[in-house]
Formats: C-alpha cells, structure tokens, sequence
C-alpha cells in the first residue's frame, strides 16, 4: 500500500512490484546446481506480488521455486526488504547468499548490504510447504496463502 505522504527526502525508495523470472524445483536440486549463480534458461514470467498458487498450473503446487530479477542502484549501500514470504526463503544477490527467512505473513529485511552502485541480480529461493508443526497455515487448512512472496528496497 502506497503512503500518503513522502517517506523522505535523503533516502531513495523504489519497489521491485513486477513481472520476475521464475521456476519451480520439483526435485529440490537448485541448490546443488547452484542456480543463485546460474538461474535456469528455462523458466517463465511471475507478477510479484503474487501467491503461485493463484496461477494456472500451479493451484496445488506445494515445494520449492526461484524467483529473479534486477535492479540499479546508484549507492554502495541498500536495504533489502520483504513485505512476507511465505514459508521460507534464501535471498542471493549476485549469487552470494545474504539471508535466509522462515515464517509467513511477517515483514523482513536486510539492512546494510554494501553491494555497490551498478545493476545487480536477486535470486530468492521459496518454499512454501506447509506442516503439522510450524506452519502458518497448518496443513489441515482449506485455503492457501494470498501471497508467497513480496518486495521492495529502499537504498541509502
């Protein structure tokens, strides 16, 4: 939701609400075959904001996918934020790995990132598996979550 007034004047603010790169990873082999340095050629177009379940072919898909993008910077020195990820993610920028989160519907960020100024590349690993244990929601729910990952930076 967009604010009424200026956030401020010294810091530059811009979301990444878009069209990203995106794959599932049914087999869970991403990690292995490092796809944070080398996204896979095949993959297609995911509006983010978004929950992947509301998509045609992807209702009941339950497990892993990686989302890409880029963006410019013109400052050494960002902070990265998510509006929520539901479940769990890792964050890579530039294929180094700067964070991982769990939990959905919360906020997080990560603040600090001296990445320098240019265009740079975020991959973000997702898995929205759901459990007995500690998820929101619990596996025994009728609904699933309104959205699986959201975005945006503020650079200083």
């Amino acid at each position: 939701m967009d604010r009424l007034f200026e956030r401020t004047k010294t810091i530059k603010y811009f979301k990444l609400d878009k069209m990203w790169d995106f794959c599932t990873d049914e087999n869970n082999v991403g990690i292995d075959e490092k796809w944070y340095e080398k996204f896979p050629e095949k993959n297609e177009k995911m509006l983010v904001p978004s929950c992947w379940n509301t998509t045609i072919g992807y209702f009941r898909y339950m497990g892993v996918a990686w989302y890409r993008t880029y963006f410019e910077t013109s400052t050494e020195n960002i902070w990265l934020k998510f509006e929520a990820v539901a479940n769990e993610c890792t964050v890579y920028i530039d294929g180094k790995r700067i964070g991982y989160h769990y939990g959905c519907f919360t906020e997080f960020g990560f603040e600090n990132l001296n990445i320098g100024a240019g265009v740079h590349e975020i991959i973000v690993r997702v898995d929205n598996k759901i459990n007995l244990a500690d998820t929101i929601p619990h596996i025994l729910t009728d609904w699933y979550n309104s959205r699986n990952i959201a975005m945006l930076t503020n650079g200083s």
